[in-house]
Protein backbone atom coordinates (compact mmCIF):
# COMPACT_ATOMS: atom_id res chain seq x y z
CA UNK A 1 0.00 0.00 0.00
CA UNK A 2 1.07 3.98 -1.07
CA UNK A 3 0.94 6.02 1.73
CA UNK A 4 -0.07 9.25 0.62
CA UNK A 5 1.22 12.32 2.77
CA UNK A 6 -1.70 15.38 3.35
CA UNK A 7 -2.71 17.21 1.34
CA UNK A 8 -3.00 15.20 -1.88
CA UNK A 9 -4.07 18.00 -3.99
CA UNK A 10 -0.95 20.30 -4.78
CA UNK A 11 -1.08 23.33 -5.95
CA UNK A 12 1.40 23.60 -8.87
CA UNK A 13 3.37 26.48 -8.42
CA UNK A 14 3.24 29.71 -6.21
CA UNK A 15 3.80 31.40 -9.40
CA UNK A 16 -0.54 29.90 -10.29
CA UNK A 17 -3.70 30.71 -8.92
CA UNK A 18 -7.04 28.73 -9.41
CA UNK A 19 -9.68 30.10 -11.61
CA UNK A 20 -12.06 29.34 -9.06
CA UNK A 21 -10.07 31.76 -6.43
CA UNK A 22 -9.62 34.06 -8.55
CA UNK A 23 -13.75 34.80 -10.20
CA UNK A 24 -15.30 36.12 -7.43
CA UNK A 25 -13.02 38.79 -7.28
CA UNK A 26 -14.02 39.38 -10.54
CA UNK A 27 -17.65 38.81 -10.12
CA UNK A 28 -17.47 41.40 -6.84
CA UNK A 29 -15.41 44.09 -9.01
CA UNK A 30 -18.28 44.26 -11.56
CA UNK A 31 -20.96 44.51 -9.15
CA UNK A 32 -19.02 47.28 -7.27
CA UNK A 33 -18.67 49.03 -10.38
CA UNK A 34 -22.85 48.53 -11.22
CA UNK A 35 -23.56 49.80 -7.38
CA UNK A 36 -21.05 52.95 -8.04
CA UNK A 37 -23.08 53.24 -11.52
CA UNK A 38 -26.89 52.88 -9.95
CA UNK A 39 -25.37 54.86 -6.83
CA UNK A 40 -23.04 57.34 -7.00
CA UNK A 41 -22.43 57.50 -3.31
CA UNK A 42 -21.32 54.23 -2.93
CA UNK A 43 -17.90 55.10 -2.15
CA UNK A 44 -19.00 57.74 1.05
CA UNK A 45 -18.17 56.22 4.40
CA UNK A 46 -21.44 56.50 4.96
CA UNK A 47 -22.73 54.18 2.62
CA UNK A 48 -20.17 51.38 3.31
CA UNK A 49 -20.58 51.79 6.49
CA UNK A 50 -23.92 50.63 5.49
CA UNK A 51 -22.92 47.98 3.07
CA UNK A 52 -20.21 46.38 5.53
CA UNK A 53 -23.13 47.08 8.67
CA UNK A 54 -25.70 44.54 6.51
CA UNK A 55 -23.02 42.00 5.25
CA UNK A 56 -21.30 41.40 8.88
CA UNK A 57 -23.88 38.78 9.74
CA UNK A 58 -23.72 36.69 6.46
CA UNK A 59 -19.88 37.10 6.77
CA UNK A 60 -19.12 35.23 9.83
CA UNK A 61 -21.80 32.68 8.93
CA UNK A 62 -20.51 32.11 5.38
CA UNK A 63 -16.69 31.56 7.48
CA UNK A 64 -18.45 29.17 9.18
CA UNK A 65 -19.58 27.17 6.42
CA UNK A 66 -16.87 27.80 4.73
CA UNK A 67 -14.30 26.23 7.39
CA UNK A 68 -16.89 23.31 7.34
CA UNK A 69 -16.90 22.30 3.96
CA UNK A 70 -12.94 22.66 3.71
CA UNK A 71 -13.30 19.04 5.57
CA UNK A 72 -16.27 17.78 3.36
CA UNK A 73 -18.66 18.65 6.09
CA UNK A 74 -22.07 20.89 5.69
CA UNK A 75 -24.07 22.33 8.32
CA UNK A 76 -27.81 23.24 7.88
CA UNK A 77 -28.09 24.71 10.84
CA UNK A 78 -26.55 27.63 10.60
CA UNK A 79 -30.01 29.51 10.27
CA UNK A 80 -31.20 28.34 13.35
CA UNK A 81 -27.99 28.54 15.32
CA UNK A 82 -28.13 32.52 14.62
CA UNK A 83 -32.02 32.26 15.72
CA UNK A 84 -30.78 30.65 19.25
CA UNK A 85 -27.86 33.35 19.85
CA UNK A 86 -30.48 36.10 18.96
CA UNK A 87 -33.43 35.25 21.47
CA UNK A 88 -30.75 34.11 24.35
CA UNK A 89 -29.45 37.77 23.99
CA UNK A 90 -32.96 38.98 24.31
CA UNK A 91 -33.86 37.09 26.98
CA UNK A 92 -30.79 36.52 29.37
CA UNK A 93 -28.61 39.53 28.29
CA UNK A 94 -30.85 42.29 27.24
CA UNK A 95 -28.82 45.33 28.68
CA UNK A 96 -25.06 43.69 29.50
CA UNK A 97 -23.10 43.57 26.19
CA UNK A 98 -20.13 42.15 27.52
CA UNK A 99 -22.35 39.59 29.29
CA UNK A 100 -24.38 39.12 26.12
CA UNK A 101 -21.07 38.30 23.80
CA UNK A 102 -20.01 35.93 26.16
CA UNK A 103 -23.33 34.56 26.26
CA UNK A 104 -23.72 33.96 22.27
CA UNK A 105 -19.90 32.75 21.74
CA UNK A 106 -21.12 29.83 24.72
CA UNK A 107 -24.65 29.18 22.49
CA UNK A 108 -22.43 29.10 19.56
CA UNK A 109 -19.69 27.14 20.79
CA UNK A 110 -22.20 24.64 22.21
CA UNK A 111 -24.36 24.04 19.33
CA UNK A 112 -20.90 23.04 17.21
CA UNK A 113 -19.83 20.44 19.80
CA UNK A 114 -22.98 18.82 19.45
CA UNK A 115 -22.72 18.70 15.89
CA UNK A 116 -18.86 17.87 16.10
CA UNK A 117 -19.13 15.02 18.26
CA UNK A 118 -21.74 13.60 16.13
CA UNK A 119 -20.42 13.58 13.21
CA UNK A 120 -16.76 13.09 14.23
CA UNK A 121 -17.28 10.69 17.45
CA UNK A 122 -20.60 8.91 16.43
CA UNK A 123 -19.51 9.08 12.69
CA UNK A 124 -23.16 10.49 11.09
CA UNK A 125 -23.45 12.10 8.06
CA UNK A 126 -23.06 16.08 8.57
CA UNK A 127 -26.06 16.88 6.76
CA UNK A 128 -28.77 14.43 8.59
CA UNK A 129 -27.16 15.61 11.69
CA UNK A 130 -27.17 19.18 11.15
CA UNK A 131 -30.49 18.98 9.54
CA UNK A 132 -31.85 17.40 12.30
CA UNK A 133 -30.03 19.90 14.76
CA UNK A 134 -31.58 22.82 12.96
CA UNK A 135 -35.44 21.71 13.86
CA UNK A 136 -33.66 21.13 17.63
CA UNK A 137 -32.17 24.24 17.82
CA UNK A 138 -35.39 25.79 16.38
CA UNK A 139 -37.47 24.28 18.59
CA UNK A 140 -35.76 25.65 21.74
CA UNK A 141 -35.81 29.07 20.28
CA UNK A 142 -39.58 28.88 20.03
CA UNK A 143 -39.77 27.76 23.13
CA UNK A 144 -37.38 30.65 24.84
CA UNK A 145 -38.99 33.40 22.49
CA UNK A 146 -42.77 32.38 21.48
CA UNK A 147 -42.98 35.55 19.63
CA UNK A 148 -40.89 38.72 18.40
CA UNK A 149 -39.89 40.52 21.31
CA UNK A 150 -36.84 40.94 24.35
CA UNK A 151 -34.35 43.64 23.96
CA UNK A 152 -30.60 43.53 23.20
CA UNK A 153 -27.68 45.75 24.53
CA UNK A 154 -27.85 49.27 22.57
CA UNK A 155 -24.44 49.08 22.39
CA UNK A 156 -24.94 46.37 19.59
CA UNK A 157 -27.00 49.06 17.18
CA UNK A 158 -24.38 51.32 18.27
CA UNK A 159 -21.55 49.17 16.39
CA UNK A 160 -23.60 48.11 13.26
CA UNK A 161 -23.94 52.02 12.47
CA UNK A 162 -20.55 52.55 12.84
CA UNK A 163 -16.78 51.41 11.31
CA UNK A 164 -16.72 48.38 13.12
CA UNK A 165 -18.20 46.03 11.10
CA UNK A 166 -15.71 47.07 8.60
CA UNK A 167 -12.54 46.45 11.18
CA UNK A 168 -14.58 42.88 12.34
CA UNK A 169 -14.48 42.07 8.13
CA UNK A 170 -10.53 42.85 8.07
CA UNK A 171 -9.95 41.07 11.54
CA UNK A 172 -11.85 38.49 10.14
CA UNK A 173 -9.57 37.94 6.59
CA UNK A 174 -6.46 38.33 9.05
CA UNK A 175 -7.55 35.22 11.46
CA UNK A 176 -8.46 33.30 7.78
CA UNK A 177 -5.25 34.01 6.26
CA UNK A 178 -2.88 33.14 9.05
CA UNK A 179 -5.06 29.86 9.83
CA UNK A 180 -4.67 28.61 6.15
CA UNK A 181 -0.63 28.68 6.76
CA UNK A 182 -0.65 27.22 10.50
CA UNK A 183 0.12 23.83 11.24
CA UNK A 184 -3.73 23.51 11.72
CA UNK A 185 -4.56 25.20 8.84
CA UNK A 186 -2.51 22.82 6.53
CA UNK A 187 -4.37 19.67 8.81
CA UNK A 188 -7.77 21.26 8.08
CA UNK A 189 -7.19 21.30 4.30
CA UNK A 190 -5.29 17.95 4.07
CA UNK A 191 -8.42 16.51 5.89
CA UNK A 192 -10.76 18.10 3.19
CA UNK A 193 -8.57 16.30 0.19
CA UNK A 194 -8.42 13.07 1.47
CA UNK A 195 -9.36 11.69 4.81
CA UNK A 196 -7.77 8.26 4.42
CA UNK A 197 -4.24 9.98 3.52
CA UNK A 198 -4.75 12.11 6.23
CA UNK A 199 -4.99 9.60 8.82
CA UNK A 200 -2.11 7.61 7.63
CA UNK A 201 0.22 11.27 7.80
CA UNK A 202 -0.70 11.08 11.32
CA UNK A 203 -3.64 13.85 11.46
CA UNK A 204 -6.11 13.41 14.25
CA UNK A 205 -9.73 12.90 12.52
CA UNK A 206 -11.77 13.07 15.56
CA UNK A 207 -10.30 16.05 17.08
CA UNK A 208 -9.51 18.06 14.29
CA UNK A 209 -12.96 18.09 12.83
CA UNK A 210 -14.39 19.05 16.41
CA UNK A 211 -12.24 22.03 16.36
CA UNK A 212 -13.47 23.07 13.26
CA UNK A 213 -16.67 22.53 14.10
CA UNK A 214 -16.27 24.76 17.29
CA UNK A 215 -14.60 27.15 15.21
CA UNK A 216 -17.66 27.26 13.34
CA UNK A 217 -19.78 27.65 16.37
CA UNK A 218 -17.89 30.27 17.80
CA UNK A 219 -18.13 32.55 13.91
CA UNK A 220 -22.04 31.62 14.46
CA UNK A 221 -21.84 33.15 17.86
CA UNK A 222 -20.25 36.17 16.26
CA UNK A 223 -23.02 36.67 13.82
CA UNK A 224 -25.24 36.08 16.16
CA UNK A 225 -24.39 39.37 18.02
CA UNK A 226 -24.34 41.11 14.76
CA UNK A 227 -27.89 39.78 13.91
CA UNK A 228 -28.80 41.31 17.50
CA UNK A 229 -27.51 44.44 16.54
CA UNK A 230 -29.86 44.90 13.18
CA UNK A 231 -33.16 43.11 14.81
CA UNK A 232 -32.72 44.93 17.68
CA UNK A 233 -34.52 42.17 19.63
CA UNK A 234 -35.45 38.76 19.29
CA UNK A 235 -36.86 37.05 16.74
CA UNK A 236 -37.67 33.54 16.64
CA UNK A 237 -37.25 33.32 12.93
CA UNK A 238 -34.19 36.08 12.60
CA UNK A 239 -32.18 33.65 11.35
CA UNK A 240 -33.81 31.62 8.45
CA UNK A 241 -32.94 32.69 5.16
CA UNK A 242 -28.92 32.32 6.46
CA UNK A 243 -27.96 28.74 5.73
CA UNK A 244 -29.00 29.06 2.16
CA UNK A 245 -26.94 32.63 1.58
CA UNK A 246 -23.61 31.15 3.75
CA UNK A 247 -23.51 27.95 1.84
CA UNK A 248 -23.98 30.20 -1.45
CA UNK A 249 -21.36 32.79 -0.53
CA UNK A 250 -18.83 29.79 -0.16
CA UNK A 251 -19.44 28.42 -2.83
CA UNK A 252 -19.49 31.24 -4.81
CA UNK A 253 -16.29 31.87 -3.66
CA UNK A 254 -14.50 28.74 -4.99
CA UNK A 255 -14.83 26.57 -1.65
CA UNK A 256 -15.44 23.14 -3.07
CA UNK A 257 -18.31 20.65 -1.24
CA UNK A 258 -15.63 17.78 -1.77
CA UNK A 259 -13.34 19.37 0.87
CA UNK A 260 -9.92 20.24 0.27
CA UNK A 261 -9.88 23.05 -2.08
CA UNK A 262 -10.80 26.58 -1.95
CA UNK A 263 -10.04 29.86 0.63
CA UNK A 264 -11.84 31.19 3.43
CA UNK A 265 -11.40 34.78 2.15
CA UNK A 266 -13.54 33.59 -1.36
CA UNK A 267 -16.27 33.07 1.26
CA UNK A 268 -16.19 36.40 2.35
CA UNK A 269 -15.96 38.32 -1.66
CA UNK A 270 -19.10 35.53 -1.97
CA UNK A 271 -20.69 36.84 0.89
CA UNK A 272 -20.36 41.01 -0.13
CA UNK A 273 -21.36 39.67 -3.37
CA UNK A 274 -24.64 38.08 -2.16
CA UNK A 275 -25.23 41.38 -0.25
CA UNK A 276 -24.13 43.29 -3.09
CA UNK A 277 -26.80 41.66 -5.91
CA UNK A 278 -29.07 42.82 -3.26
CA UNK A 279 -28.36 46.25 -3.14
CA UNK A 280 -28.88 46.19 -6.97
CA UNK A 281 -31.94 44.48 -6.88
CA UNK A 282 -33.68 47.26 -4.39
CA UNK A 283 -31.87 49.92 -6.62
CA UNK A 284 -33.59 48.83 -9.75
CA UNK A 285 -36.84 48.44 -7.98
CA UNK A 286 -37.75 44.63 -8.17
CA UNK A 287 -40.09 43.63 -5.31
CA UNK A 288 -38.16 42.09 -2.35
CA UNK A 289 -40.05 38.65 -2.53
CA UNK A 290 -38.53 37.48 -5.40
CA UNK A 291 -35.02 37.39 -3.54
CA UNK A 292 -35.77 33.69 -2.31
CA UNK A 293 -35.61 33.30 -6.67
CA UNK A 294 -32.42 35.10 -6.72
CA UNK A 295 -30.43 33.23 -3.72
CA UNK A 296 -31.90 29.87 -5.34
CA UNK A 297 -30.55 31.01 -8.94
CA UNK A 298 -27.06 31.95 -7.52
CA UNK A 299 -26.63 28.97 -5.71
CA UNK A 300 -27.28 26.51 -9.04
CA UNK A 301 -24.72 29.34 -10.60
CA UNK A 302 -22.39 28.81 -7.91
CA UNK A 303 -22.53 25.29 -8.26
CA UNK A 304 -22.47 25.30 -12.05
CA UNK A 305 -19.41 27.81 -12.17
CA UNK A 306 -17.33 25.66 -9.51
CA UNK A 307 -17.78 22.33 -11.91
CA UNK A 308 -16.57 24.73 -14.80
CA UNK A 309 -13.75 26.05 -13.35
CA UNK A 310 -12.23 23.95 -10.05
CA UNK A 311 -8.77 22.44 -11.80
CA UNK A 312 -7.85 25.66 -14.40
CA UNK A 313 -4.94 27.59 -13.19
CA UNK A 314 -3.65 30.86 -14.24
CA UNK A 315 0.17 31.54 -14.56
CA UNK A 316 1.01 34.51 -12.81
CA UNK A 317 4.46 34.34 -14.66
CA UNK A 318 7.16 32.17 -15.46
CA UNK A 319 6.76 28.56 -14.05
CA UNK A 320 9.06 27.06 -11.90
CA UNK A 321 11.54 24.82 -14.15
CA UNK A 322 12.95 21.63 -12.55
CA UNK A 323 16.29 23.68 -11.97
CA UNK A 324 14.58 26.10 -9.95
CA UNK A 325 12.79 23.76 -7.54
CA UNK A 326 14.14 22.60 -4.51
CA UNK A 327 15.80 19.46 -4.92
Amino acid sequence: MTIVSAPVAARPSARHIELSDLLIWLILAGLVAINFALQPSFFELANLQFIFGTSLVLLFAAAAAGYLMLIAEIDLSIGAVLTLVNVTIATVAPGDALLAIVVAAAVGVGCGLVSGSLVAVVRLPSIIVTLALSTVWGGIALFILPRPGGAVPAEFGEWMNSSLPMIATLLLGAGAAWFSRSPAGRRVYGLGSDELGAFLSGIPLVRTKILVFLLSGLLLGVAGVALSGITSAGDPLSGQPYTLKAITAAVLGGISFAGGRGLIHGALGGALALTLITNVVQLAGVSSFYQGIVDGSLLILALSLSRIVTGRWIPLGRTASKKDSPS
